[in-house]
Protein backbone atom coordinates (compact mmCIF):
# COMPACT_ATOMS: atom_id res chain seq x y z
CA UNK A 1 0.00 0.00 0.00
CA UNK A 2 2.79 2.34 0.68
CA UNK A 3 4.58 1.44 -2.72
CA UNK A 4 0.95 2.10 -4.43
CA UNK A 5 0.19 5.30 -2.97
CA UNK A 6 1.36 8.59 -3.91
CA UNK A 7 0.49 9.98 -0.11
CA UNK A 8 1.84 7.30 1.93
CA UNK A 9 5.00 6.92 0.07
CA UNK A 10 5.83 10.58 0.90
CA UNK A 11 4.76 9.91 4.29
CA UNK A 12 7.64 7.07 4.04
CA UNK A 13 9.86 8.83 2.74
CA UNK A 14 8.95 11.85 5.53
CA UNK A 15 9.88 9.59 7.97
CA UNK A 16 13.10 8.42 6.34
CA UNK A 17 14.75 11.94 6.13
CA UNK A 18 13.35 12.92 9.90
CA UNK A 19 15.33 9.83 10.68
CA UNK A 20 18.61 10.59 9.11
CA UNK A 21 18.45 14.35 10.17
CA UNK A 22 17.76 13.77 13.72
CA UNK A 23 20.22 11.37 13.95
CA UNK A 24 23.18 13.48 12.43
CA UNK A 25 22.05 16.76 15.08
CA UNK A 26 22.33 13.64 18.20
CA UNK A 27 25.80 12.73 16.63
CA UNK A 28 26.96 16.42 16.83
CA UNK A 29 26.18 16.74 20.89
CA UNK A 30 27.60 13.32 21.05
CA UNK A 31 30.93 14.40 20.01
CA UNK A 32 30.95 17.89 21.08
CA UNK A 33 29.61 16.72 24.74
CA UNK A 34 32.51 14.07 24.41
CA UNK A 35 35.24 16.62 23.66
CA UNK A 36 34.26 19.06 26.22
CA UNK A 37 33.80 17.11 28.94
CA UNK A 38 37.15 14.71 28.21
CA UNK A 39 35.12 11.59 28.21
CA UNK A 40 34.66 11.59 31.58
CA UNK A 41 31.84 9.39 32.14
CA UNK A 42 30.65 10.78 35.52
CA UNK A 43 30.08 14.25 34.03
CA UNK A 44 28.74 12.75 30.75
CA UNK A 45 25.95 11.59 32.84
CA UNK A 46 25.24 14.44 34.57
CA UNK A 47 25.08 16.71 31.41
CA UNK A 48 22.81 14.27 29.47
CA UNK A 49 20.66 13.58 32.21
CA UNK A 50 20.55 17.60 32.89
CA UNK A 51 20.11 18.28 28.87
CA UNK A 52 17.64 15.86 28.78
CA UNK A 53 15.42 16.83 31.90
CA UNK A 54 15.57 20.52 30.35
CA UNK A 55 14.17 19.14 26.90
CA UNK A 56 11.59 17.00 28.17
CA UNK A 57 10.09 20.13 30.58
CA UNK A 58 10.07 22.35 27.05
CA UNK A 59 8.71 19.60 25.13
CA UNK A 60 5.87 19.44 27.75
CA UNK A 61 5.13 22.75 27.80
CA UNK A 62 5.16 23.35 24.48
CA UNK A 63 2.23 20.73 24.28
CA UNK A 64 0.54 23.45 25.47
CA UNK A 65 0.81 25.81 22.44
CA UNK A 66 0.07 22.19 19.78
CA UNK A 67 -2.84 22.75 19.86
CA UNK A 68 -3.36 26.13 19.04
CA UNK A 69 -0.89 26.32 16.77
CA UNK A 70 -2.00 23.34 14.04
CA UNK A 71 -5.72 25.39 14.53
CA UNK A 72 -4.52 28.68 14.04
CA UNK A 73 -1.70 27.33 11.20
CA UNK A 74 -2.77 23.89 9.75
CA UNK A 75 -0.65 20.92 10.01
CA UNK A 76 1.58 22.13 6.88
CA UNK A 77 2.95 25.14 8.67
CA UNK A 78 3.53 22.30 11.52
CA UNK A 79 5.56 19.61 9.41
CA UNK A 80 7.51 22.45 8.55
CA UNK A 81 8.89 23.74 11.87
CA UNK A 82 10.93 21.06 12.65
CA UNK A 83 13.14 21.00 9.28
CA UNK A 84 13.06 24.30 9.36
CA UNK A 85 14.32 24.90 12.70
CA UNK A 86 17.46 22.14 12.66
CA UNK A 87 18.08 23.69 9.21
CA UNK A 88 18.78 27.26 10.84
CA UNK A 89 20.44 25.25 13.77
CA UNK A 90 23.30 23.44 10.95
CA UNK A 91 23.52 26.91 9.46
CA UNK A 92 24.71 28.00 13.07
CA UNK A 93 27.27 24.99 13.03
CA UNK A 94 28.74 25.74 9.78
CA UNK A 95 29.62 29.51 10.99
CA UNK A 96 30.14 28.66 14.45
CA UNK A 97 30.94 25.10 15.35
CA UNK A 98 30.80 25.66 18.92
CA UNK A 99 29.21 23.29 21.44
CA UNK A 100 26.38 25.92 22.32
CA UNK A 101 25.68 25.77 18.25
CA UNK A 102 25.23 22.34 18.71
CA UNK A 103 22.97 22.24 21.75
CA UNK A 104 20.77 25.05 20.65
CA UNK A 105 20.30 22.63 17.24
CA UNK A 106 19.32 19.32 19.43
CA UNK A 107 17.51 21.61 21.51
CA UNK A 108 15.54 22.78 18.70
CA UNK A 109 15.18 19.29 17.31
CA UNK A 110 14.02 17.60 20.72
CA UNK A 111 11.49 20.35 21.78
CA UNK A 112 9.72 20.31 18.51
CA UNK A 113 9.85 17.02 17.61
CA UNK A 114 8.38 15.65 20.72
CA UNK A 115 5.70 18.06 20.44
CA UNK A 116 4.07 20.26 17.49
CA UNK A 117 6.23 17.94 15.04
CA UNK A 118 5.07 14.72 16.75
CA UNK A 119 1.39 16.14 16.55
CA UNK A 120 1.70 17.52 12.75
CA UNK A 121 2.49 14.01 11.93
CA UNK A 122 0.31 11.74 13.43
CA UNK A 123 -2.60 14.21 12.00
CA UNK A 124 -0.95 12.92 8.91
CA UNK A 125 -2.83 10.04 8.83
CA UNK A 126 -6.22 11.13 9.65
CA UNK A 127 -7.24 10.82 5.94
CA UNK A 128 -6.07 7.55 5.45
CA UNK A 129 -8.55 5.11 5.72
CA UNK A 130 -9.36 3.28 8.93
CA UNK A 131 -9.40 -0.26 8.01
CA UNK A 132 -5.59 0.12 6.60
CA UNK A 133 -3.95 2.89 8.78
CA UNK A 134 -2.71 1.25 11.65
CA UNK A 135 -1.39 -1.42 9.32
CA UNK A 136 0.24 1.12 7.43
CA UNK A 137 1.16 3.74 10.09
CA UNK A 138 3.03 0.86 11.83
CA UNK A 139 4.95 -0.36 8.81
CA UNK A 140 6.20 3.15 7.96
CA UNK A 141 7.13 3.91 12.05
CA UNK A 142 8.70 0.69 12.33
CA UNK A 143 10.17 -0.40 9.14
CA UNK A 144 10.49 2.97 7.48
CA UNK A 145 12.44 4.39 10.57
CA UNK A 146 14.98 1.10 11.44
CA UNK A 147 16.07 1.43 7.43
CA UNK A 148 16.26 4.89 7.72
CA UNK A 149 18.82 4.64 11.16
CA UNK A 150 20.61 1.89 9.49
CA UNK A 151 21.24 3.49 6.34
CA UNK A 152 22.18 6.71 8.27
CA UNK A 153 25.07 4.43 10.61
CA UNK A 154 26.23 3.71 7.51
CA UNK A 155 26.48 6.89 5.88
CA UNK A 156 27.77 8.70 9.14
CA UNK A 157 30.44 5.65 9.59
CA UNK A 158 31.82 6.32 5.86
CA UNK A 159 31.79 9.93 6.33
CA UNK A 160 32.73 11.02 9.72
CA UNK A 161 36.38 8.59 8.53
CA UNK A 162 36.79 10.81 6.17
CA UNK A 163 36.10 14.08 8.49
CA UNK A 164 37.89 13.07 10.70
CA UNK A 165 41.50 12.02 8.35
CA UNK A 166 40.62 16.30 7.25
CA UNK A 167 41.40 17.46 10.71
CA UNK A 168 39.76 18.63 13.92
CA UNK A 169 36.85 20.38 13.98
CA UNK A 170 35.61 19.20 10.22
CA UNK A 171 33.43 16.21 11.66
CA UNK A 172 30.48 19.14 12.47
CA UNK A 173 31.35 21.38 9.64
CA UNK A 174 30.99 18.94 7.20
CA UNK A 175 27.63 16.60 9.29
CA UNK A 176 26.23 19.90 9.04
CA UNK A 177 26.38 20.40 5.25
CA UNK A 178 25.47 16.98 4.75
CA UNK A 179 23.12 17.95 7.54
CA UNK A 180 21.20 20.55 5.63
CA UNK A 181 21.18 18.53 1.88
CA UNK A 182 19.39 16.16 4.12
CA UNK A 183 17.13 18.86 5.48
CA UNK A 184 16.44 20.72 1.92
CA UNK A 185 14.97 16.86 0.55
CA UNK A 186 12.52 16.95 3.82
CA UNK A 187 11.37 20.16 3.56
CA UNK A 188 10.89 19.50 -0.64
CA UNK A 189 8.50 16.54 0.87
CA UNK A 190 6.75 18.39 3.20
Amino acid sequence: AVRRDTYLGRIALLVFLVAIATQWTDFQVNLMADRTLSGNADDLTRFFGLFNLTLGVVAFLLQFATGPTLRRFGVGLGILCLPLAIGAGSVLILLYPTLASVLVTKGLDRSLRFSLDKASYELLYVPIDARVRSTVKATIDVIVSRSADLADAIVLGLVTRGFLAAGAGFELRGTAAINLVVIGAWLMVA
